[in-house]
């Protein structure tokens, strides 16, 4: 399950009691997630006892979707959230928060898309359609890339105003002509014979992202912990390329669906690891492709009047934690 619309500081959260430690005891990092497929090296991780390796305990808090981690996590009852670093820039360009993105975990690459009823056969079908989508999201700039690439502009549709989980939901009760959604339900709805797939996150790649976000008074107080973290991270991604079959019966039970049906949602998501970040995030003098991905992502949400002034990409996204923990990866 992943966006679900930004009602963030004003609303209250899901607290979370704190989890202190006694001195010398191993530090305890209260992380919060929705159930996503792309997290299976951090399921993988703690299943598998690779944070207490790297000398922290994870415990991990379960939200609806990606935004509610993160109200909780600025108010400091959690850690770190897994959200998305277009939710970052988000709350830190509309609330002046101090959020800022510390790792990626996954690109989508087919397990977000537009799916349609069986009788419209291409993109150009959907013209005077109703179509399901989160207004001001990710999932609403993947539409607008599928309605492109046939010509068509958002103004051909008309468009509902629905989280991804809603709209996939909505759309195999036969009360829309297409949607937006993603896994599970893209592969509910083309399992069921009630639609079929017409455009994916493959066809439109590096715009749907997962990530890890601290705040920065957090970070500035337990550097040692997130990178700690990011390397258990590491070695969990390690294990899901190494031992596929046993991480897809991991990431079932942390999602309560099928090992069969993890393995077929895992095609739709690139996993990356600690090498991945260093590429993506680059460094100082050299950025990666992710400060010019989040780039384009801003210049939409901005169209989208999401907020009013374009954040600078630099502040909402560090590549100190993802260089630091790279550098102390033990020799093999």
């Amino acid at each position: 399950m992943r966006i679900h619309p930004i009602t963030l500081l004003g609303i209250s959260a899901v607290m979370v009691a704190h989890l202190s430690t006694a001195r010398g005891a191993t530090p305890v990092l209260r992380v919060g997630f929705d159930s996503w497929v792309g997290f299976a090296g951090v399921f993988a991780a703690v299943d598998r006892g690779f944070f207490e390796k790297e000398g922290v305990t994870v415990e991990l808090r379960s939200f609806p979707g990606p935004t509610d981690t993160i109200p909780p996590t600025i108010a400091g009852d959690l850690d770190i959230a897994l959200t998305t670093p277009d939710n970052v820039m988000s709350v830190d360009a509309s609330q002046k928060a101090d959020l800022v993105t510390i790792d990626v975990i996954d690109v989508s690459v087919g397990a977000d898309a537009v799916v349609a009823r069986n009788d419209i056969v291409d993109i150009a079908g959907l013209k005077n359609k109703k179509i399901a989508v989160t207004f001001g999201q990710c999932n609403e700039l993947l539409l607008l890339e599928a309605l492109a690439s046939s010509g068509l502009k958002q103004s051909d549709v008309t468009l509902v105003n629905m989280d991804a989980d809603a709209a996939g939901a909505a759309f195999i009760a036969g009360r829309l002509d297409g949607a937006v959604t993603w896994e599970p339900w893209v592969t509910q709805v083309t399992s069921s014979g009630k639609g079929h797939l017409l455009f994916s996150s493959k066809q439109a790649p590096n715009i749907i992202f997962d990530s890890a976000a601290v705040t920065r008074r957090f970070a500035a107080g337990h550097k040692k912990e997130i990178e700690a973290f990011i390397r258990g991270m590491d070695a969990g991604v390690a294990y899901l390329r190494s031992h596929p079959e046993g991480t897809y019966a991991i990431v079932a039970k942390a999602l309560a669906i099928k090992p069969a049906d993890v393995a077929l949602m895992l095609k739709g998501v690139k996993v990356f690891d600690l090498d991945d970040n260093r590429e993506l995030f680059g460094d100082p003098a050299k950025p990666g492709q992710l400060y010019a991905a989040m780039d384009s992502v801003a210049d939409f949400q901005v169209a989208q009047q999401l907020y009013k002034v374009k954040p600078v990409i630099a502040t909402t996204l560090d590549s100190t934690y993802v260089r630091s923990a790279w550098s102390h990866v033990p020799e093999e």
